[in-house]
């Protein structure tokens, strides 16, 4: 069986979200893939991108390690992520750009995406995650037939819902704009509580690993999933 099998979830912000609203907003969602050799001299650097961040409006929500990865989008595993919400637009404009591009010496690389944030869970941004597993899912639609995707986003929904263990969804942004790589559809950050609860859903729900499965090999061009924590 495929890690995808083991380890991940839909792209269907639904489930266990349907006491948010799913409105856009004008905040924007900005999604960082960073890969690096030097991890101490990250997290050097890391502190003085999050006060330069700061001041053009955004916070870092979350970030730490990336530990897994599989779909067909191609970009060696990154070792880190961050995650953060901005008032405006980040990569949208030259100030952010150069941020991304300042993280990005002496780095293998560090991509980045950005949209806008259609759901956003504030209350659980609010909570220190530092024993959730996370899933970092950005995913590129085929658009041979929306009206059918968004359907079949809703009957996952639906059938997952009642099921216990199952993933939260905290994002799920509508990409726009990106950096260092083709502009996705969309990226998503799901967890489970923790990752014995992952573990449990996926050991008791192979009826709905297989239906996720089928859902991305209809609806979706390319795909990539990438298991991480977070430090904060």
């Amino acid at each position: 069986m495929k890690l995808m099998a083991l380890f991940l979830t839909a792209t269907s912000f639904f489930v266990s979200s349907n006491s948010l609203s799913l409105a856009e907003t004008t905040s924007k969602g900005v999604l960082a893939l960073i890969n690096t050799d030097d991890v101490a001299t990250y997290d050097n650097k890391l502190g003085t991108f999050e006060t330069r961040v700061n001041a053009q409006g955004c916070r870092i929500l979350r970030e730490g390690p990336v530990l897994a990865e599989d779909g067909d989008i191609d970009l060696d595993q990154p070792n880190r992520f961050i995650y953060m919400t901005c008032s405006s637009s980040f990569l949208g404009h030259t100030d952010g750009r150069k941020l991304i591009s300042q993280l990005n010496q002496g780095l293998e690389y560090a991509v980045a995406v950005e949209g806008v944030t259609i759901l956003h869970d504030e209350a659980s941004f609010e909570r220190t995650a530092t024993t959730r597993s996370f899933i970092l899912k950005v995913s590129y639609y085929n658009n041979s037939n929306p009206a059918q995707r968004d359907e079949d986003l809703s009957t996952l929904g639906t059938l997952v819902h009642p099921r216990t263990d199952t993933y939260q969804t905290e994002a799920f942004v509508g990409v726009s704009q990106a950096y260092g790589i083709p502009t996705p559809d969309e990226a998503v950050v799901i967890y489970y509580d923790t990752p014995d609860a992952g573990n449990r859903f996926r050991e008791n729900n192979p009826d709905i690993l297989k239906k996720i499965i089928d859902f991305n090999d209809k609806h979706l061009n390319d795909f990539i999933y990438y298991i991480a924590q977070s430090r904060r």
